[in-house]
């Protein structure tokens, strides 16, 4: 039996599913440009959403380090996009090890994520993977988080650690959690 067709089905199976993709990241894109995504901002615990996040990344090459700190944000587009930046590492550069963690910067608290494999911009934006549509998606993917960081005012950054690291941080204000003791 000739293999050809079955190769060519395989490979029309992937460009659907990777256009499916591409239309659900640009509907979310258009939502959030035209006004149909309103930030939620309440404070919360980082440990909560890195909670939250961790079973959907069960990979070994991934590993996430809590934090007790309290932020100022909308957690479920802060959930969004760390999703996106963990599920690009995760799939467009598959030999690399990541780390996702926080530290204080000021009266800011710096969500990162750490890649090892340094590609030609940070956390390899121009994808490792052959193939027009794999970074196409990726890029596209990374425009939601950068829409989601503007619309709700925080600073984020991209920078190249060194030549073997890569990070994306996005800043959250930090906020004073006052522990409230019952009274006996």
């Amino acid at each position: 039996p000739d293999a050809r067709p079955q190769a060519m089905l395989s490979e029309m199976n992937g460009a659907v599913a990777t256009l499916q993709k591409m239309i659900e990241v640009l509907h979310e894109a258009a939502r959030i440009d035209a006004d149909g995504v309103k930030p939620d901002v309440v404070s919360f615990g980082v440990d909560s959403l890195l909670e939250q996040l961790q079973p959907a990344f069960p990979d070994k090459r991934l590993r996430f380090r809590r934090s007790r700190m309290w932020v100022s944000g909308d957690p479920g587009l802060v959930f969004r996009m760390m999703f996106h930046l963990v599920s690009n590492l995760i799939q467009y550069l598959p030999t690399a090890r990541g780390v996702v963690g926080c530290r204080r910067s000021g009266r800011w608290l710096r969500i990162d994520v750490v890649s090892n494999a340094a590609g030609s911009r940070p956390l390899g934006i121009a994808a490792e993977k052959k193939g027009g549509n794999s970074r196409a998606m990726h890029d596209l993917s990374f425009v939601i988080v950068e829409r989601l960081a503007h619309l709700m005012a925080i600073p984020m950054e991209m920078k190249r650690c060194n030549r073997i690291c890569d990070r994306i941080s996005i800043y959250l204000p930090l906020v004073q959690v006052k522990m409230v003791h019952p009274v006996a």
